[in-house]
């Protein structure tokens, strides 16, 4: 009897100091929680506030870049519609180029051979000429001498 007696008074002295101990960590971790929840709202309300600014400056920067995408676009329109109509007198020209180049030259009457049998050819017929011009004069004075 006297274990169990032992045993019991043991263990009921035990039971309030276990008690105890949860209770005076009890507060301790609550003000802990209390100061973290403190620390956590208030990052809440500084990351609120970089986030309006964020967004506020977002909104800024958007409206700028509407203002400044509204007047290249214009520009870009007119060059594309310059670039059509460029690439348009392009083809135009190389048409132009590729039925000239397929059309046969005519500049003048002859070309350059042509041109060459053509002077000589004048040159066989002046001969023809002075020559008997010269020959149809020796025979007068040759016939002269016979007689």
């Amino acid at each position: 009897m006297r274990p169990l007696l032992l045993s019991t008074l043991l263990a009921f002295s035990i039971t309030p100091a276990l008690a105890e101990e949860p209770s005076t960590e009890a507060p301790n971790e609550a003000a802990r929680l209390s100061q973290q929840v403190q620390q956590l709202q208030s990052s809440l309300g500084q990351l609120q506030e970089q986030l309006a600014t964020s967004e506020q400056e977002r909104s800024t920067l958007e409206a700028q870049m509407s203002q400044q995408s509204a007047v290249p676009s214009a520009e870009l329109d007119a060059l594309q519609q310059q670039v059509k109509r460029l690439k348009h007198d392009n083809e135009r020209l190389r048409q132009r180029l590729s039925e000239q180049s397929l059309e046969p030259k005519d500049n003048g009457l002859l070309n350059t051979q042509q041109t060459w049998y053509a002077l000589g050819a004048l040159t066989v017929v002046l001969s023809l000429l002075l020559g008997m011009m010269l020959r149809s004069g020796g025979k007068a004075t040759k016939n002269a001498w016979l007689n």
